[in-house]
């Protein structure tokens, strides 16, 4: 799959992406690869894939899983997912910072931590826009 797009214009050089054919967007990429994947992982482990994930940037990526088992069919379920890193303190309740004297979180101030928070939008990808 990787030889597949490394390094590659996906409309001229990548068959189902050819002239009349799909429109590489990223959910398009995404089932693709799923497409490419699968006969692949069946064939050399018995597995089913379970998603793939398309990173459009590291904050910014679209994953496809099949639906109801039914991928041969074309049907997938399509989520959008951004990923933040925010970075804040946070303190004890006194009955926990009583109750737990020897922790390092035990800091009267706060302690930090750096967070990430993933938020994922799903649905299906509709044919005639081929978007979510």
């Amino acid at each position: 799959m990787l030889a597949a797009y490394d390094h590659r214009h996906l409309n001229l050089e990548v068959e189902e992406f050819g002239a009349g054919k799909l429109i590489p967007t990223t959910e398009n990429i995404a089932i693709s690869a799923w497409k490419r994947l699968q006969p692949a992982i069946l064939a050399a482990a018995g597995a089913r894939l379970s998603r793939v994930r398309v990173y459009e940037t590291p904050e910014i990526s679209l994953s496809t899983e099949a639906e109801n088992e039914r991928c041969s069919q074309g049907l997938f379920r399509t989520s959008l997912s951004t990923e933040r890193k925010p970075s804040a303190a946070r303190g004890l309740s006194q009955r926990r910072r009583e109750s737990k004297s020897l922790w390092k979180c035990n800091n009267p101030h706060g302690h930090g931590h750096n967070y990430v928070v993933e938020v994922l939008v799903g649905g299906k990808v509709d044919p005639e826009t081929e978007w979510w």
